[in-house]
């Protein structure tokens, strides 16, 4: 019966040695750690951290291999275990960091593309600006001419009396329109500070290019003579001194075979005839 006893003992302790040899809970903590670390999204951002938590879970398995259950293998066991995690929690910050990153570059490069639109956009508009300062020059310049060529020139006493001035019609209305532009109402208004105060009897001639249906250009020259000397009325010359009519594609001046062309038919007349004594 002693022996029995004493066989049972040993078995006893046997198995609580062998129980004693297996792994800390700080141990089996650290290795759980360690995985989630190393099989993280995140970790690829701090490979060097998931290599120290790596490392110090190495020397705790030593510790554990040499002297199971000690207080090294616990104590190493803990750092590895906060290496891990604190492998996670910088991979994480550094992915943070690298969203952040991109979405300024991208912010930035997209600033600059609209800052380069935008001065290509104002080069643009000054560039068209100046082209059409040019235009109204000209336009300027060729109503200045063609007015003191009505003063000037008299080779006859028909010419004499009556004196034509010739005004583009892309430079007084709207595209295919009877609308004054802003530019025209000034070009007009140069117009009635010459006419207002005399006694000349005034007719607005329309004229339009052949293209299109012949009674539209009529319906469309009317238009534009009536809106000439509604406006010339309204500046202060008399009403009944001054007579709109619309001759639409019937006068040309030049051959409508070319855009240059048909832009020269596109006119107003203004025609001044001095009142002949009764």
């Amino acid at each position: 019966m002693r022996t029995s006893f004493v066989a049972l003992s040993l078995v006893s302790l046997t198995a609580l040695a062998c129980a004693s040899t297996g792994p800390t809970p700080e141990l089996l903590d650290a290795r759980r750690a360690y995985e989630t670390a190393r099989v993280a999204p995140e970790a690829r951002y701090a490979p060097e951290r998931v290599l120290e938590a790596k490392r110090a879970l190495e020397r705790a398995e030593y510790a554990h291999a040499n002297e199971p259950g000690s207080f090294q293998e616990k104590s190493l066991a803990y750092i590895a275990g906060r290496r891990a995690e604190l492998a996670v929690v910088y991979g994480q910050y550094e992915a943070d960091r690298r969203v952040r990153w991109t979405a300024d570059a991208q912010y930035k490069a997209r600033e600059d593309v609209l800052r380069r639109e935008a001065e290509k956009n104002a080069a643009e508009t000054r560039r068209v600006l100046e082209g059409t300062r040019a235009t109204l020059g000209t336009v300027q310049g060729n109503f200045g001419d063609e007015q003191q060529q009505g003063r000037q020139d008299a080779p006859s006493a028909e010419s004499a009396r009556r004196t034509v001035i010739t005004l583009d019609g892309s430079a007084l209305f709207v595209a295919n329109k009877s609308e004054l532009v802003p530019s025209g109402r000034q070009k007009l208004d140069q117009v009635a500070k010459t006419l207002k105060d005399g006694t000349d009897e005034i007719s607005v001639l329309g004229h339009t290019d052949a293209e299109g249906d012949g009674e539209t250009n009529r319906r469309l020259s009317q238009e534009r003579a009536d809106a000439v000397r509604a406006y010339l009325v309204e500046r202060g010359v008399a009403p009944d001194r001054i007579k709109a009519v619309g001759r639409g594609e019937t006068e040309p001046i030049v051959a409508n075979a070319s855009p240059e062309g048909r832009a020269g038919n596109r006119r107003i007349e203004i025609v001044v005839e001095k009142r002949q004594a009764p």
